[in-house]
């Protein structure tokens, strides 16, 4: 079966990549290796809670970062630079939950301290099991234990 996705071929940092309309005015790359994926299957554009936008397999409900790692059930699949729609398998990679997480970056922080805030005078830490600011400290390093 052939599908309709519209395919661009480019060159983007020195290697040629495929780009993939996905509706929404929004476009996935991918490696030429992976081309095969669209052989079978088509994509549109999602946008995640998060506002994030990735490729959906209209067939089968499949995100195409999945397709492409084959990650275990338990396993995520992270962005190396963030973007996306940028599945190409040097842009991917697997992780756990807890990995993923620590590589995003919104993670709370004072300058240098990981999870803390000041709020006035006083500072406070995230925690991240509860997913809330806790405490009420008069220094950050107060805050850290």
């Amino acid at each position: 079966m052939v599908t309709k996705q519209t395919l661009s071929l480019i060159n983007f940092e020195w290697q040629l990549v495929a780009l993939i309309s996905l509706g929404n005015r929004k476009i996935a790359m991918i490696d030429l290796c992976d081309i095969e994926l669209l052989s079978e299957r088509s994509f549109y554009a999602q946008q995640l809670n998060d506002g994030n936008w990735v490729a959906r397999c209209s067939q089968d409900g499949k995100l195409l970062h999945r397709l492409i790692e084959s990650p275990e059930r338990d396993q995520e699949v992270d962005y190396v630079d963030k973007d996306t729609l940028n599945n190409r398998r040097g842009n991917l990679r697997v992780c756990s939950s807890r990995q993923n997480n620590l590589a995003k970056d919104d993670q709370p922080s004072y300058r240098h301290w990981f999870g803390m805030k000041r709020v006035r005078d006083y500072f406070r830490a995230w925690d991240a099991e509860d997913r809330k600011w806790v405490g009420k400290f008069s220094t950050v390093e107060r805050a850290t234990l």
